[in-house]
């Protein structure tokens, strides 16, 4: 069992790398100033990903239609990783 800080560090050399995550929907967050959150469920180890759009036309053209329980694939940069989430930033559907 490793301490939070022993995770960190073993984590570190992920962090701001891009990858390509896909999973079923859970929820669509609304545009709130500056981005939207998705949330999906990952089939590996069901992870949940967070991933933050910042492009408004994204949103209003795109996300704004998906439903809960659809795949979804989006490119990201690894932002955050905790125990069972990812976060990731600066994402983009992938169509």
């Amino acid at each position: 069992k490793l301490t939070w800080a022993q995770r960190q560090r073993l984590l570190e050399p992920y962090l701001g790398m891009t990858v390509r995550v896909s999973g079923l929907v859970v929820d669509v967050g609304e545009w709130a100033r500056s981005y939207s959150r998705v949330e999906v469920r990952t089939r590996v180890r069901k992870l949940i990903v967070f991933m933050d759009f910042s492009h408004n036309d994204a949103f209003h053209q795109y996300l704004s239609i998906v439903t809960p329980g659809k795949k979804f694939t989006a490119l990201g940069e690894i932002n955050r990783i905790e125990p069972g989430k990812i976060y990731l930033s600066n994402c983009k559907p992938c169509r």
